[in-house]
């Protein structure tokens, strides 16, 4: 602190005011200058000047005042709202010096403001400009144009508030009045000076809110021009002219709008800098790279690189992803109403210090935005495939993680978000992320799923029409309404199933924070080949899992409604949350039989994935065979894995093949499973797959001969158990039932082959299956 009332010497570099720390002391530059460092601007304050005057009413320093040369100091106290009148009654040199300052003071921050309104004025031009230069390339190459938000409702900038800016002449003449002839001018009034320097005061507040408006303006669109991460137009041009770049050759305009957007970048930034700080050095090697390749020069270094730039492509996401929330509602066009209570409610949950309590307060917000969530999620997902504004990371994070809001999460989970890579799905399966099953759903690809009251849409347009709530005629055009479709799969199947795959009913909420993710985060990610590598794994042991039968007919070669074996893999879901549990939805996609089975998993899981794959196994088993048996699912005349399994354990206390011992543990097992006849199945199934196919023997030898018969193991497999006999018992009638259809098919293909040297790949298929069983 500055001896109050005195000179202070203070050497160059000295810092004599902290922006940030309480104001006691204002001063007088009596030698030297002093550089004035606010938020948004710059200012040197040469001798005769005073600092701090013009925020002595506020609470703290809002600029940091440095010697830049040997400089003295006069330093005077703050005493309340009366400071301005005692420096005034105090001396009548302080007065001179005083006004002097001031007008001083107006004059540079206007200088700023006119700098900054040309620049701001320039900026708006020419990105208008380039972007309409962008939209009119993609029309004449015949590309889709991705808009940006942003751009299309830029507007010019207007200042906060009206300012008088007509006294500026006579502030700016002020400005050169000798400091001799402002002491013998304003020596004879206190209040002529008190009504002058407070007439600056309110000017000079108004040109500092201004300006920092303007560089918060400025800041925004150049963040959009090329600076934020991909959602900017530098990179959407780019991405653009390789789309173009595959057919036709680029016109050499394109390669002057990017350098001209270059230019324009660091001019902008560079000019900012000057007047800011903290503002680091502008990097923007990474857009020339992308001009480079687009010339068709490689990239120097690029595979070295690739790392490092990983590394601030991840940082610049992780930076964009400030005020998430707000960019979230602001892409998605929910009610202001609704926006308005997700809004209050999560705010209240990122101030709660227990979000996992089962207070009131709690348990009210998360049930409160549960039913936003998925409204929101809709939004989003019909503004994204409009094409016409690509979504801010965020808004990807939201659809693909149920990330919502960066301050319920650590960095070390927005990094880690960040940092998740597209992969293209290779397998056996299709796994596809929840945005790629809304795809299929809207595409026709694939029929909406049920409802949890096993109402599929169809079914559910027919209720309504009996119901009175729609008429025939809307009935008809709903059922070939896309959309309507995508919104039946996410107030259904997308809604039911998140609540399932999360695993802690009273914890649940359909947005990830960080109280509800536990694990390595390194471990915790279920990716497309992770899925597949596990279907393929467990399919190894439960051979025949995915085969079911179907009817082929070849009029050419006369085959009426054979019965084939069909491999139908099931679609997998991956839904954007962290849960512990997976949920097998359909065991088939609509009505027709040989159509995939959709299972559902969390796309974040600290469960070990082969534990939950085996369960989905085990109840798409029971649930395919129930669907294929229809009424007779049940009936024990009608031999099938279900028909024998439900008269097992109906009867199990009569069968004189079970011991007392394995009668009460088949007694423990239904309690266990609630007398829920699949649950109870899935308990052996599961004792099948991961203790009797390592040989040992967990079941007793009723369950295990009709498993064996239903659920064979693959054939080496099923080789090696064989040499003990508990094995060669239980599996014996699924080897002849495999050998008496071998024989069947083998005997059809040769009847065939005296048609025709092409045997269809349906028939040849099914008697490798049973070939191989």
């Amino acid at each position: 602190m500055l001896k109050e009332n005195g000179k202070n010497a203070v050497k160059k570099g000295e810092v004599i005011f902290t922006k940030g720390e309480k104001i006691t002391q204002v001063g007088i530059v009596l030698a030297g200058k002093v550089v004035m460092q606010g938020a948004s601007y710059r200012i040197v304050r040469p001798q005769g000047t005073y600092l701090a005057l013009n925020r002595m009413n506020d609470e703290v320093y809002n600029a940091t005042y440095t010697a830049i040369e040997d400089s003295v100091i006069y330093a005077l106290p703050v005493q309340g709202e009366e400071t301005l009148r005692n420096i005034i009654a105090k001396n009548a040199d302080y007065r001179a010096i005083m006004i002097s300052s001031q007008f001083k003071n107006a004059v540079e921050l206007y200088r700023i403001k006119s700098s900054l309104t040309d620049r701001a004025e320039r900026l708006f031009n020419f990105v208008k400009k380039s972007y309409e230069e962008y939209k009119a390339f993609c029309k004449e190459f015949g590309v889709a144009v991705m808009g940006l938000a942003e751009l299309e409702e830029l507007q010019p900038y207007e200042a906060l508030m009206d300012i008088n800016e007509y006294r500026m002449p006579y502030y700016e003449e002020g400005a050169k009045i000798p400091l001799s002839a402002n002491k013998l001018y304003f020596s004879y009034s206190e209040e002529m000076v008190n009504f002058q320097v407070n007439e600056i005061m309110t000017l000079v507040a108004s040109f500092r809110e201004d300006c920092a408006a303007m560089i918060e303006y400025i800041k925004g669109i150049i963040q959009v021009l090329g600076l934020q991460p991909r959602q900017n137009l530098f990179e959407y041009i780019c991405a653009k002219a390789q789309e173009v770049k595959k057919k036709d050759d680029l016109p050499t305009d394109l390669h002057v709008l990017l350098n001209n957007i270059i230019k324009e970048l660091s001019f902008q930034y560079d000019a900012l800098r000057q007047q800011m700080e903290g503002m680091p050095k502008l990097d923007i090697s990474h857009l020339t790279d992308s001009m480079a390749s687009l010339a068709g020069k490689e990239v120097i270094a690029k595979e070295e690189k690739t790392k490092e730039e990983r590394e601030k492509e991840i940082e610049r996401d992780v930076a964009s992803l400030s005020n998430s929330l707000d960019q979230i509602l602001k892409y998605a066009p929910i009610s202001d109403e609704d926006r308005e209570k997700l809004k209050t409610n999560i705010d209240h949950l990122v101030e709660v210090p227990d979000r996992l309590s089962v207070e009131d307060d709690v348990k009210k917000a998360k049930k409160t935005i549960t039913p936003l969530i998925f409204k929101l999620y809709l939004a989003c997902y019909h503004k994204i495939r409009e094409g016409l504004i690509a979504p801010p990371k965020a808004v990807e994070l939201f659809m693909n993680y149920g990330y919502i809001d960066e301050r319920l999460l650590d960095p070390e989970h927005l990094e880690f978000l960040c940092g998740i890579e597209y992969e293209e799905n290779e397998g056996p399966c299709k796994v596809v992320s929840m945005m790629e099953w809304l795809d299929m759903i809207k595409e026709g690809k694939r029929e909406p799923s049920k409802s949890e009251f096993d109402e599929d849409y169809v079914e559910n347009l027919r209720s309504l029409k009996k119901q009175g709530e729609i008429t025939e005629k809307e009935q008809k055009t709903l059922l070939n309404d896309m959309n309507r479709r995508v919104e039946y799969e996410v107030m259904n199947m997308f809604m039911s199933n998140m609540r399932t795959l999360y695993g802690q009913p009273s914890a649940y909420m359909p947005i990830l924070y960080k109280e509800a993710i536990f694990g390595y985060l390194d471990k915790i990610l279920v990716t497309k080949r992770i899925i597949n590598e596990s279907v393929k794994n467990l399919v190894k042991l439960d051979y025949s899992v995915f085969y079911r039968e179907v009817i082929y007919s070849n009029a050419d070669l006369k085959i009426v409604n054979e019965t084939v074996m069909k491999n139908v893999f099931p679609d997998v879901i991956l839904f954007p949350l962290f849960g512990t549990n997976a949920s097998m939805w359909q065991e088939i996609g609509g009505k027709n039989k040989g159509t995939p089975a959709r299972f559902c998993f969390p796309v974040m899981t600290s469960t070990n994935i082969d534990e939950l794959m085996v369960k989905m196994f085990g109840r798409f088993r029971w649930e395919i065979c129930r669907c294929i048996q229809g009424m007779a699912w049940n009936d024990v005349k009608v031999k099938s894995l279900t028909s024998e399994y439900m008269d097992y354990i109906q009867f199990y206390r009569k069968n004189r093949d079970l011991s007392d011992e394995a009668r009460e543990k088949v007694k423990l097992q239904i309690q266990k499973a609630r007398n829920n006849s699949r649950e109870i199945f899935l308990i052996d199934y599961e004792a099948w797959i991961k203790n009797e196919a390592n040989g040992s023997m967990k079941m007793n030898k009723v369950a295990r001969e009709i498993i064996a018969t239903y659920c064979p193991f693959e054939r080496s497999l099923r080789t090696k158990l064989n040499v003990q006999r508990p094995y060669e018992v239980a599996q014996a009638r699924s080897i002849r039932n495999a050998q008496k259809k071998k024989q069947e098919f083998e005997l059809k293909i040769k009847a065939l082959q005296k048609v025709t040297d092409e045997i269809p790949d349906e028939m040849m298929n099914t008697y490798k299956f049973f070939a191989e069983m």
